[in-house]
């Protein structure tokens, strides 16, 4: 890719580790804090990227100037999500790509903000009590899943995604206790055959999808 925009970079940990593969790089987030620790370790690093404080809903930037648009565990935090796929299209150049990852609303696994398993199954004021009851603040986001993410992605105008399952490295899983071990051991099983492969995008913990921003009839 020749130029990346990473939307929602946080503290730019991904923009650190693109740089072999892109000539050009850029981050976006909305909360200053994290940029100001993203930037820190880019030039601890001696790497000069970019980055921008904006919201993913008005990106700072003029209409397709993306070869690749990077969306990690983002889009879930968007005030709007239509608004903000749709602006990630229109700076994204005809054929560039969106690479998107997201929790999965239906994972049984534990919460990614909570830790409670299979949180996405209760209502939200449950969510926001066991919250409250573990001394946090309620999360905001809006969690997808298999069925909402195609169509939000296609009304913003990009092709019928590709839908991927994420990895576990050996790493990962050395790093997980003996009971999330077993778990983890099912789920990679569970991807070598087609039925249970199909079951862990309806239930798995997160969501990839791969999509392009085609060429418009006028062009």
């Amino acid at each position: 890719a020749e130029f990346l925009l990473d939307v929602g970079c946080g503290t730019a940990p991904l923009l650190a580790a693109a740089v072999p593969h892109a000539k050009r790089l850029a981050g976006v987030d909305i909360a200053l804090r994290w940029l100001m620790l993203g930037k820190k370790r880019l030039l601890e690093t001696g790497l000069q990227i970019p980055l921008f404080c904006a919201c993913a809903e008005a990106l700072p930037f003029a209409g397709e100037q993306f070869d690749r648009v990077i969306l990690d565990s983002a889009a879930e935090h968007f005030s709007d999500q239509q608004k903000g796929l749709a602006e990630c299209h229109r700076v994204i150049v005809p054929h560039g790509r969106l690479f998107l990852s997201t929790p999965n609303r239906y994972s049984l696994g534990p919460d990614p903000h909570m830790g409670l398993p299979a949180a996405g199954y209760l209502p939200k004021r449950l969510q926001d009590r066991y919250a409250l009851s573990q001394g946090a603040i309620p999360p905001k986001r809006n969690l997808l899943w298999v069925k909402t993410l195609p169509r939000l992605l296609r009304n913003a105008g990009f092709t019928p995604p590709r839908l991927l399952l994420p990895r576990i490295s050996d790493t990962q899983r050395e790093q997980a206790g003996s009971l999330l071990k077993r778990f983890v051991d099912l789920y990679l099983a569970a991807q070598a055959f087609p039925v249970s492969r199909h079951l862990l995008f309806l239930i798995g913990p997160s969501l990839l999808a791969v999509t392009e921003k085609p060429v418009s009839a006028q062009e």
